[in-house]
């Protein structure tokens, strides 16, 4: 039987640090962003009993697994047992000592026997302690970092909150996020699907939905519209990406203008893309310059169908999203396939600026823009480092210890992607976050080098 041991002190109350893994977002928050997860269902066989079945890549085989969660308000303690999985026995247990009043311990300690022979054991024991080295060690820092952005709204506890996308990158990490934080999450689906209890139904074709399901929100998040990068632009793929968009968003106000109690804060997805190329020049939120792009024009006619719902009193904030960066899903997780293998390249000139942010400062910002009311209009969701495309691959080949292979050319980006690759490869924007500045926003990865650390 193997026993590993993790430790650490944080400066929240006892009662802060317990609640955050009692709540239902807690598991998907725990995995580092490299690990290859999918949680697929759970439930509640007792009050203080959760059932999760979720599968884990390990080499080129995906485990299945079956773990109950047992919790103990009463001893500050949550007991994690797996029923079903790659080991004869596995368990985790959480302890939350308390140390002073706004002080406590976190300590986690797993006990496990591997399924192998004795030859084989030392081998797994050794991969199975890096791997919880760097599982505890991600966990504890997200638990840090939420425990503090929740501290600083603490009277406004807890929102009901409705999110459209809610099964993209963004939406899936800002559901689990939100439910940490104790909020009210409900997704908007659409019709025919298996509806469950934090789920609300409507055709985004026609419009449709069942309005008393959309009373009483104090937020809703539109992250709807299809993957623009994936697959190359011809124009049925740009009237898709306009119509997911565009069309969806005109519905959605209009059912929500309809409701007798509005939601309070309505925040869009948009992009920077809104200013099109701008060189070296930085651009902030009051740059009234539309780009003269595809996605200038959709995004500006994005904007403009979310902010005829501020005529019901509804505050509107345009989430202006730079490359979000994320080893689970987006662009960096195609990337880093070729970085990996030592063929990753500067794109291009490498001259151009990429306005990046961490998946974790995007969840974050969106959440402060959700809480501060005086947020209001566009808003620049990107680092305030944005990075030239020959620093972002030279600091992406330092951190995975591989060689930059030859230069991706311009003409070349355009023969394989045509406009796509002209928009979202070789156009230059140096976003800069203005308005999460002067709202009192503080990056968690303000750096390249930061977030890189962190995501991989």
């Amino acid at each position: 039987m193997e026993n590993y041991i993790y430790r650490t002190l944080f400066t929240f109350p006892q009662k802060d640090v317990l609640l955050w893994h009692l709540q239902e977002g807690s598991l998907e928050r725990s995995f580092p962003q490299t690990e290859d997860v999918t949680i697929s269902t759970k439930s509640n066989s007792d009050a203080n009993k959760i059932v999760w079945h979720f599968s884990i890549r390990e080499f080129l085989f995906k485990h299945q697994w079956v773990l109950e969660s047992n919790q103990s308000v009463e001893r500050s303690a949550l007991d994690l047992n797996m029923l079903k999985g790659p080991f004869n026995h596995f368990s985790l247990k959480v302890y939350v000592k308390r140390v002073g009043v706004n002080s406590c311990e976190l300590v986690e300690e797993v006990c496990c026997k591997f399924k192998c022979s004795k030859w084989f054991h030392n081998f797994r024991a050794k991969i199975l302690e890096k791997r919880l080295k760097r599982f505890f060690e991600y966990k504890h820092e997200v638990l840090s970092h939420d425990l503090l952005l929740f501290s600083k709204y603490p009277a406004i506890l807890p929102q009901k909150i409705l999110i459209a996308g809610a099964s993209g990158l963004v939406g899936k990490a800002l559901v689990s996020f939100l439910k940490c934080a104790g909020h009210q999450v409900k997704t908007l689906v659409r019709n025919g699907q298996n509806i469950k209890d934090d789920q609300v139904c409507w055709n985004p074709e026609t419009g449709e939905a069942e309005l008393s399901e959309l009373e009483g929100f104090d937020s809703i998040v539109n992250l709807a519209g299809v993957n623009i990068a994936d697959k190359r632009w011809t124009q049925s793929v740009k009237h898709n990406i306009f119509s997911s968009r565009i069309f969806t968003t005109e519905r959605l106000v209009k059912l929500l203008a309809s409701l007798a109690s509005p939601p309070q804060t309505l925040l869009c997805a948009s992009a920077v893309g809104y200013y099109g190329e701008h060189d070296s020049q930085e651009v902030a939120e009051e740059c009234s310059q539309v780009g003269n792009s595809f996605l200038g024009e959709t995004c500006k006619r994005w904007e403009q169908a979310s902010k005829r719902i501020s005529i019901s009193g509804t505050r509107v904030v345009n989430l202006r999203f730079g490359t979000i960066l994320s080893a689970k899903q987006g662009a960096l997780k195609q990337i880093l396939k070729f970085f990996k293998l030592g063929c990753g390249a500067v794109i291009g000139s490498g001259k151009q600026y990429m306005s990046w942010i961490a998946i974790d400062d995007t969840v974050a910002a969106i959440y402060h823009c959700m809480m501060k009311k005086e947020v209001v209009g566009p808003v620049n969701i990107s680092s305030p480092n944005a990075i030239t495309n020959k620093d972002f691959s030279s600091q992406l080949s330092l951190r995975l210890n591989k060689p930059l292979g030859p230069r991706f050319s311009s003409p070349l980006v355009l023969f394989i992607y045509g406009q796509m690759g002209e928009e979202l490869l070789l156009t230059s924007i140096r976003a800069v976050p203005a308005k999460l500045d002067q709202s009192g926003f503080v990056f968690r990865y303000p750096s390249l080098r930061q977030a890189l650390r962190h995501i991989i």
